[in-house]
């Protein structure tokens, strides 16, 4: 009898956990219907990814926890850049916007280079702003990124992603982090860009 308490015991964890990621999976597949996306299994004891027309929706290790990513599809980016959302506010905010770099550090005397981000150059800092919506506009998106909670953008030729502490799943935050991402993934029109390069 003993052995068998000693077992349930141990075993509760596991079925604690195994019950939590079914009803993840679960909140997961209702959460792609009311965003219009799909579900797909994505590994045995994660809630799964959320696919939809321009956006996807994941669950990613950060460090010793997890973190939701969202992203959505963006054309021809002007490259890979973190920009923090109070660079929409303060467009000439150069201390915003970083690049994939080497940065030298001193260490005990020695100069060390390491790659990681590295604070934009003007020319790549205009050439986002180029990309990005007219000022205006910018300004009420920036709103709409602190209405939904997001600090930092990561954007790569195909994407544009913020990402979140935890595993979220409220759908009205999403759709709000969704609305504010696209904003943004728009860009300029081209009529505007020639007109502004013209």
């Amino acid at each position: 009898m003993r052995e068998l308490f000693v077992a349930a015991v141990l075993a509760l964890p596991f079925a604690l956990f195994a019950l939590l990621t079914l009803w993840r999976r679960a909140r997961f597949r209702r959460l792609a219907q009311e965003l219009g996306g799909r579900w797909t299994s994505t590994a045995l004891f994660a809630p799964g990814a959320l696919e939809g027309p321009d956006f996807r929706l994941e669950v990613v290790r950060r460090g010793k926890g997890y973190g939701t990513r969202v992203s959505v599809a963006v054309r021809a980016s002007p490259g890979v850049f973190l920009v923090r959302a109070a660079f929409l506010a303060e467009a000439s905010g150069a201390a915003h916007v970083f690049v994939p770099g080497v940065r030298t550090e001193r260490v005990f005397g020695a100069e060390l280079r390491f790659g990681g981000l590295v604070p934009a150059e003007r020319e790549q800092r205009q050439a986002l702003l180029a990309w990005l919506p007219p000022a205006a506009e910018l300004r009420r998106l920036h709103a709409a990124l602190e209405e939904a909670r997001i600090d930092e953008l990561e954007l790569d030729p195909t994407h544009l992603a913020a990402s979140f502490r935890g595993i979220r799943s409220d759908a009205t935050h999403l759709r709000r982090t969704l609305a504010a991402l696209r904003g943004l993934a728009a860009g300029r029109t081209e009529e505007a860009r020639r007109a502004r390069a013209g």
